[in-house]
């Protein structure tokens, strides 16, 4: 345990509590309470159990661990109640397996999903096999949101019906009212919750609802002949579908004649409890339900006595929401007095006596002791999960985890949305919530999840998990796209077949091989990768199958000695010797325990790996693992990730492990060959004669190179400064750090180490410094630098302000808007103009990105239908309207746009030098900052010149044609 007064470490090594995550987290001192990025449970510091201390060794590696936690506890998209997971499982997780379990069960033998009419068990589930059975919660889970004790207000409005209720049970809270999800099915969610625990039973549970009803139909038109006309009774059938939609303008749901069916479907009672002032008045919002058309011989358990019933209750005066009261476990068992049970429904009071059992004190027991355990709800999960892959195509936890990570509306229109919330625009901040925050559709989800893995463009870090979307726009890669044109003007001539690297955002590793007889860009998604995560910036990313495991590299491209964990070893378990010239990997024991299982084998050591394949390696003995120990969770992801992670603990290659990433496409000596010559003749000199020898040097050290065998050809790295002057950087076969660069840069440009900043890719973003600034960098041939003479204060100010930057970028460059978001976001623009100017958000998102001068053209990422510029003079961003001008922005912009359109003078406007151009020239707006919210329109020369693009509104809100803003299906 963490003691509350330890300060003789800043830094702790925790491990998660729950049983099936074991999250390994880095957290300081001075935290109170811990939330796990993994499963999203909290958790008090002071009950954290497996607690480690940080050593003087191990600090830089635990600090960099614990600020990538606090970046994820800002960037992560946050868990509402239905995907926090709890022993591995969401809410969200078992209403989507919910369905399957309606028609199959698990095979005893295989373990596997089977069809119920192929194991004589009907065509649907019979929920009166959960007759006897209860849920009993854990006292650990009793706080946790979304599956322990229910957090929205239901404690305060049952809190008097509550104090009775203890009253009767010792004065022990025996029975506690938990959470459950509010989204049509509330009914059914809570009496699932009462039997099993999770959420998984509510779609048999309707479906064996509208059976029951139809199969016994004429009993309840004779027993409530007198209370529901016939014509009602196909309405009530109906609403029991799971897939009922009521009609527009009517709130229909579950009532309590359903309560009553159900409570004949379980073959026991059902009591439903309000607050005590509600008890009091005379009303059917409190009852007792009894399964009155069976036998009460029908409604006993194996040990021969009356089925207990169940308890659930309304968690508001609104009545329009249901939980469940479940018992507590390693607790007596909660009852109910006599005096507490409100009056019977739709059967004579007298029958209570003939379903109910009391004891002497006339106390009625809730629930019962026959729980079903985790790990068989475990094991009918994993039946579920392989059918559910066997008819989707994807696996559920793919699928969960979209809806989680890529169907989040998250980056800057949430920034900007917090900041009107932050200035009291609540109506205006509202509207803009009802427009993004829209429940996506489940089956919108899975076609979303399954086009991506298709396309080979989902990834995992394996650092904290997330997901992680390889995004484009395919018109970027057609004739006329912004991708085709920068492509085109780089190389002039594209060569069929060839693999080219786009100059697309740095993050990205995009390949595309051209074809001629289309006349389009193919991506070559064998070849493509993401650098970084775009959550916690980690560079250990997989690509992901449909099955949820890892596409690896061939086998050739790993140490194949270190690929199997048996590897080195004879049958007897002992290692043979060493043959002359042969290498032998030193074996580690490895030991796992997952939940009730255990195993243990063994694996190398990764000394022979080579270190760019150590990822991969490690992913595929992992795989070799699980298989061979653990086959029924071989779509497990989190089984997978915690593997990985004692795999990696116990080699003792952590920081090898983060570091690997995907490996790039392997060049040609023909393509290293041009690319040398490329660098030599865009060598550009500068303005003094020291840097003309400098250059002039570097040019004939290539040349006498280039004669050499192609093993000696030398590698560059091109490095120019703010000033236009350029010359190349040898990479030695060690590498370069930042610190020799830093010197390198100082001698060359004359720039002083404290006023530089240095950004790389197309386009630039700044090269982050390591923590080791001794490691070398990770430059390789062909890489362009950018240096830029920076005043030290603002300096300073882009260092701090690095991470949190490039982590906005990166994700915010992963947010595609619709029309109608972009002009909502743009109209509330308008009325913070102080955002557009330096300290701003837009501001600052343009100045991160490249480097800005007087009247530059460019486009944000927000508004991708509108033209914005740069003013040196007042130190802000402008808005280009064609064909008047640069705009100042501010609230009266559109009455400023209409009066320069009549001729009147204005404040801030003054024209643009682009409308001035002649007819045929060049526009010089070139998409320099590739953005994936630039329209495709972009032109690179006069033959290219597309339709115009619409005008509309006061201050000609530029808008794209409506085929091009394809909406999300949302409902």
């Amino acid at each position: 345990m963490l003691a509350e007064g330890d300060a003789d470490f800043r830094l702790f090594k925790v491990v998660c509590n729950d049983r099936r995550c074991q999250n390994t987290m880095y957290v300081s001192a001075g935290e109170t309470e811990i939330e796990c990025f993994q499963c999203g449970q909290r958790f008090p510091k002071s009950s954290l159990r497996d607690v480690q201390g940080i050593t003087t060794v191990d600090f830089p590696t635990g600090l960099d661990l614990y600020l990538r936690r606090m970046i994820l506890n800002n960037s992560l998209p946050k868990r509402g109640t239905e995907m926090v997971k709890v022993l591995g499982l969401s809410n969200y997780y078992c209403k989507l397996l919910s369905p399957f379990l309606t028609i199959y069960g698990m095979d005893k033998e295989t373990g596997k999903a089977k069809l119920l009419k192929d194991m004589n068990r009907g065509d649907i589930f019979d929920c009166s096999s959960f007759g006897d059975r209860a849920f009993l919660i854990e006292p650990e889970h009793v706080n946790i949101p979304g599956f322990g004790r229910d957090i929205t207000g239901s404690m305060n409005y049952l809190s008097e019906t509550l104090k009775l209720i203890k009253s009767s049970n010792g004065n022990e809270e025996r029975l506690l009212p938990i959470h459950t999800d509010g989204d049509g099915h509330c009914l059914v969610h809570a009496i699932s919750r009462a039997l099993v625990g999770r959420e998984l039973f509510w779609h048999p549970l309707r479906c064996s609802l509208k059976k029951h009803f139809e199969t016994n139909l004429d009993k309840y038109k004779e027993l409530f002949k007198d209370f529901i006309d016939t014509e009602e009774w196909q309405s009530i059938i109906d609403e029991c579908d799971p897939e009922f939609k009521p009609p527009e303008g009517e709130l229909h749901g579950l009532r309590n004649i359903h309560i009553f069916g159900l409570a004949n479907v379980l073959r026991r009672p059902i009591i439903l409890l309000d607050s005590l002032e509600c008890m009091k008045k005379c009303g059917d919002y409190s009852a007792i339900f009894l399964p009155g058309l069976v036998d009460a011989a029908g409604c006993k358990g194996r040990d021969k006595t009356s089925n207990k019933p169940i308890c659930i209750a309304w968690s508001s005066y609104s009545h329009n929401h249901y939980i469940p009261l479940v018992g507590i476990r390693n607790m007596p068992l909660p009852v109910l007095p006599l005096s507490l049970l409100p009056k019977v429904w739709g059967m004579p009071q007298t029958e209570i006596n003939t379903y109910i059992e009391f004891d002497d004190d006339g106390n009625c027991t809730i629930g019962g002791c026959r729980v079903l355990s985790d790990s068989y709800i475990q094991r009918l999960v994993g039946a579920m999960e392989g059918q559910f892959y066997e008819q989707s195509q994807i696996h559920p936890s793919i699928v969960a985890d979209t809806k989680l990570f890529l169907c989040a509306d998250n980056g800057p229109l949430f920034n900007f949305l917090k900041h009107f919330q932050n200035l009291n625009h609540r109506r205006l901040s509202c509207f803009l919530e009802r427009i993004v925050l829209l429940n996506t559709k489940v089956t919108t989800v899975i076609q979303k999840a399954k086009t991506i893995v298709a396309e080979e463009r989902l990834f995992r870090c394996m650092n904290c998990k997330a997901l992680c979307e390889m995004r484009f726009d395919t018109s970027w890669l057609c004739r006329g796209g912004i991708l085709y044109n920068s492509l085109l003007q780089m190389h002039k001539n594209l060569v069929p077949g060839k693999s080219y690297k786009m100059p697309i955002d740095s993050n990205y590793r995009l390949y595309c091989k051209y074809d001629s007889l289309n006349d389009i860009l193919v991506p070559d998604m064998n070849s493509c990768s993401i650098e970084k995560c775009c959550w916690c910036q980690s560079t250990n990313l997989v690509k992901l199958k449909a099955d949820g495991s890892s596409i690896c590299e061939p086998e050739s491209d790993l140490n194949t000695k270190s690929n199997l964990p048996n590897q080195g070893f004879d049958k007897s378990g002992q290692s043979p010797k060493k043959q002359a010239g042969e290498d032998v990997p030193e074996m580690l024991t490895l030991k796992i325990q997952w939940g009730d299982l255990e195993a243990e084998d063994v694996i190398p050591d990764f000394k022979l790996v080579k270190r760019e394949c150590i990822g991969k390696a490690v992913i595929e003995i992992t795989s070799s693992f699980i298989c061979k120990h653990f086959p029924e969770y071989i779509h497990n992801v989190d089984l997978h990730s915690f593997v990985v992670e004692k795999i990696v603990q116990r080699a003792g290659i952590s920081a090898l492990f983060e570091s690997t990433s995907e490996a790039e496409p392997k060049i040609s000596k023909k393509e290293e060959m041009e690319a040398s010559s490329d660098v030599k003749e865009e060598c550009v000199v500068g303005s003094s004669p020291q840097k003309q020898l400098t250059t002039s040097t570097c040019e004939n050290s290539t040349e006498t190179h280039s004669s050499s065998p192609p093993t000696s050809e030398p590698q560059f790295v091109k490095v120019v400064s703010q000033n236009a002057q350029a010359a190349n950087l040898i990479l030695s076969e060690n590498g370069i750090s930042y610190t020799q660069l830093q010197e390198w840069i100082k001698d060359k440009f004359s720039i002083p180490i404290p006023n530089q900043r240095i950004k790389i890719g197309f386009p630039p973003k700044e090269l982050e410094a390591p923590v080791n600034s001794t490691q070398p960098l990770p430059l390789k041939h062909g890489d362009r630098l950018v240096v830029e003479n920076c005043p030290k204060q603002t300096a300073n100010r882009l260092l701090s302000a690095c991470i949190v930057r490039n982590t906005a970028r990166d994700f915010s460059s992963q947010n595609p808007y619709t029309a109608i978001q972009s002009d909502v976001l743009w109209n509330l623009a308008k009325l913070s103009p102080e955002q557009f100017r330096k300290g701003g958000t837009f501001y600052e998102e343009v100045a991160g990105s490249r480097i800005l001068y007087d009247m530059v053209h460019f486009f944000v990422e927000a508004f991708p239908n509108k033209t914005f510029s740069y003013n040196h003079h007042s130190d802000s961003i402008e808005l280009c309207v064609k064909p008047l001008g640069h705009f100042e922005i501010s609230v009266d912009l559109d009455s400023r746009i209409e009066q320069v359109q009549e001729g009147e003078s204005v404040k801030g406007y003054r024209k643009c030098p682009v409308m001035s151009l002649k007819t045929g020239h060049k526009d010089p707006i070139v998409n320099k900052t590739i953005k994936k919210s630039l329209p495709s329109t972009a032109q690179t020369s006069s033959e290219n010149h597309a339709a115009p693009l619409v005008r509309k509104g006061p201050g000609f809100s530029i808008l794209t044609s409506p085929e091009s803003s394809e909406r999300m299906d949302i409902s």
